[in-house]
């Protein structure tokens, strides 16, 4: 009907959610929805490895194929959101109610059920009336009464799902506060174990902790050059067009501990047009969390890096998230988990990714274009617009802010890396990662 796609909370909370006999169920449904349409067939290997499953299966449909090849077809999954955004036309508030994305989160939250489920109540309470109301059939919590029986299947198929929760060396991987203090401290020897080139540590660690040894790691850098402790305090940027705006640059871990020049570039062009500038980096927003379906901890990291912001947002200051994957969890996905969570409501609302708030200051005549000049001897680049900036639904604001720049084409590249995070350094999906995200 034209409507653009919305997005229910996720139902981590209810004890329902995690009932592996209705999480069947409901793969199934979406399954045969997904099998019936294919418009996604291009776009994560997930999908092509549902359709020869069932193409592959005795009878041709879903009802032959067993449960546990589910597995497969989540663990593919990178979570970029670019089905449910760009393909999926039955995504709410259509009837069938389908969030492909969502759904294989709600698989791997199962699959760490009981930690979810002991944190739930501590940190997403049911509300008082709800906790009577059924989820319904489907991860988003509409019933799906009149839709037929997807769930029926063939004599003799079997219909357990195969559970196996992220290991030990896996979960370390995404502890990345952690790793960056710790490879920061001590920073020459980690890039030297980190390079690719290595052939000593780059095996051991791909024979250890699965990290695939051809992969590109990002660097790491000393503790005195992180972006939260090199920056200095704010007060910055006056005498510019945008003189009496106020932001505060959310570091996110990968400027802050990998790549501070980012945020230095961008703490430059925002003082020079006139706004007031301050660096904060509570700690991360849980994305990797989220990407294995530890809900639990990425609600947990959610109310303390949004407690600590928020006094930002109090001082009359913008949140400016520098990379995009943290600028969804903000504003998209931390209201999913907490959808009675008054500040990271609020929080959402005072969010904007960093070209987003350059952008707009272009539009109001705020930002400053002195020394803005044509690059020499670039005529154009190719930009590749983020998953999870387009998840944001803002438009292509990078490619915008790039054409800021005089004499530049920028054509953009709408197309899934794969990478997905630490999903495409793992050696088990290394080689799918770069089918993906081939030309």
């Amino acid at each position: 009907d034209g409507s653009a796609p919305i997005r229910h909370p996720l139902a981590w909370n209810k004890e329902e959610f995690y009932d592996e006999k209705a999480l069947d169920i409901e793969m199934r449904r979406v399954f045969d929805v997904c099998h019936g349409c294919r418009r996604c067939f291009n776009l994560c290997n997930s999908f092509p490895k549902l359709f020869d499953l069932i193409d592959n299966a005795p009878s041709g449909e879903l009802d032959s194929v067993p449960s546990s090849s589910f597995k497969g077809v989540v663990d593919d999954c990178t979570v970029c959101d670019l089905c449910f955004l760009t393909k999926c036309p039955y995504t709410p508030p259509h009837a069938l109610n389908v969030d492909f994305p969502h759904l294989m989160l709600r698989y791997r939250a199962v699959e760490q059920a009981e930690g979810n489920k002991s944190a739930a109540a501590r940190l997403n309470p049911v509300p008082e009336g709800e906790d009577k109301v059924k989820m319904g059939a489907s991860a988003g919590g509409m019933s799906m009464e009149g839709h037929g029986d997807p769930a029926r299947t063939a004599e003799g198929v079997g219909r357990a799902l195969v559970l196996k929760p992220p290991g030990w060396a896996e979960k370390q991987l995404n502890k990345t506060d952690r790793n960056g203090k710790v490879m920061g401290a001590v920073a020459p020897v980690a890039r030297w174990a980190m390079e690719r080139s290595n052939p000593l540590t780059r095996p051991l660690m791909e024979a250890i902790a699965g990290i695939d040894k051809d992969a590109v790691l990002p660097l790491f850098v000393p503790p005195s050059q992180a972006f939260s402790a090199a920056s200095k305090p704010g007060g910055g940027g006056k005498g510019g067009p945008a003189e009496g705006k106020k932001v505060v640059l959310y570091a996110t871990c990968l400027v802050n501990y990998n790549m501070p020049a980012i945020g230095k570039a961008a703490r430059a062009v925002l003082e020079r047009s006139g706004v007031d500038v301050v660096v904060s980096y509570p700690g991360c927003c849980g994305m990797p969390q989220l990407e294995q379906g530890d809900v639990a901890e990425v609600a947990g990291k959610a109310k303390e890096v949004s407690k600590e912001l928020l006094k930002h947002v109090d001082e009359g200051r913008t949140v400016v998230s520098l990379t995009p994957s943290c600028s969804l969890m903000l504003k998209g996905e931390w209201p999913l988990l907490l959808p009675c969570d008054e500040g990271v409501r609020r929080l959402a609302e005072n969010t904007q990714d960093i070209s987003e708030y350059v952008v707009s200051l272009k539009s109001e005549g705020r930002l400053s274009l002195e020394g803005i000049a044509p690059i020499k001897g670039v005529k154009g680049v190719q930009l590749h617009h983020a998953c999870h900036a387009r998840a944001q639904n803002q438009g292509c604001k990078s490619a915008e802010m790039l054409r800021i720049i005089p004499e530049l084409t920028v054509t953009t590249v709408e197309r899934c890396s794969g990478h997905g995070g630490s999903w495409g350094c793992k050696s088990k999906h290394h080689q799918t990662a770069l089918k993906v995200g081939a030309p």
